[in-house]
């Protein structure tokens, strides 16, 4: 729950099931793009999590209705210290994001991104079972 009373709207879709996975990473990983959710859509909807459990993968999807990011910067999201051109008056370090998926893909998990500018941004894990 966020100062402004906005929550994380979660949906959880098929059969859970375990996936060998490191859970303080992956923990780590979900976090940010949680943190992210909120700090870049700050008086906007409430940012979304969908889990989605399928026959042969576990999908995590974070989406927010926020800032968006410019698609000259989607190129270099992941990169240290890197930061969108147009967040330059909030607080961060560029690091978040690329330290997320260094620990997504040390559980051989992908990462997509999916952003349009002033509409979100949408942030999908994908792990293999």
């Amino acid at each position: 729950i966020q100062e402004d009373s906005r929550k994380m709207d979660l949906e959880v879709q098929g059969k859970s099931y375990k996936l060998d996975l490191d859970s303080s990473l992956i923990s780590h990983a979900i976090s940010n793009f949680v943190s992210n959710a909120f700090k870049y859509s700050v008086g906007q909807a409430e940012p979304k999590m969908i889990i989605s459990f399928k026959k042969q993968s576990l999908t995590i999807s974070v989406k927010d209705s926020g800032l968006g990011i410019p698609s000259k910067d989607l190129e270099q999201l992941f990169e240290p210290f890197y930061r969108a051109s147009n967040v330059s008056d909030l607080i961060g370090t560029g690091l978040g994001t690329s330290i997320a998926k260094e620990y997504i893909e040390l559980n051989h998990g992908e990462i997509e991104v999916i952003s349009k500018l002033n509409r979100g941004s949408e942030f999908i894990l994908k792990f293999n079972k």
